[in-house]
């Protein structure tokens, strides 16, 4: 029997919440179109799980937008008890939906990690130049994409 990895405890973590979450949401359908996009990409890394295994430190870090994104889902990410950290830094908004689209910059890491390991690339330079480009871009689309469904909705 082979030893349960991290990733794998990150992966029954991430349907242990999820399942919670799904539930009683505060708004089933921001519930649903927040996450979607979660289940997308948990989908993408647990079926590339076999052809690449990141490290560690990248499966830590794309779980923790994973989880706040879930949160962010259940209760809508205006709604978020955050007020520790709201408190903490004499916020009067609820900040926790900045700091999720912040952390959405951790994927930087595993991207990088990526080109890395296959060689695409040998300057980190330009490995590291990609992988901000790559994310900022990424998070962009995402944000143009929720706000015309915002529109819409």
């Amino acid at each position: 029997m082979s030893k349960i990895k991290l990733p794998h405890i990150l992966l029954i973590a991430y349907l242990i919440l999820f399942l919670v979450t799904a539930f009683t949401p505060y708004d089933r359908a921001v519930w649903r179109a927040e996450s979607l996009p979660i289940m997308v990409v948990v989908l993408i890394l647990v079926i590339w799980y076999r052809k690449f295994q990141f490290s560690n430190t990248a499966y830590i870090l794309m779980s923790l937008w994973i989880f706040m994104h879930t949160v962010g889902a259940y209760y809508t990410f205006e709604r978020v008890p955050f007020d520790w950290f709201n408190n903490l830094f004499g916020f009067e908004r609820n900040m926790y939906d900045r700091v999720a689209h912040y952390i959405i910059g951790f994927y930087a890491y595993p991207l990088a990690e990526y080109v890395t390991r296959k060689n695409q690339v040998k300057s980190p330079w330009i490995i590291y130049t990609l992988a901000i480009c790559a994310i900022f871009t990424l998070a962009s689309v995402y944000e143009i994409a929720e706000w015309i469904y915002a529109v819409k909705a």
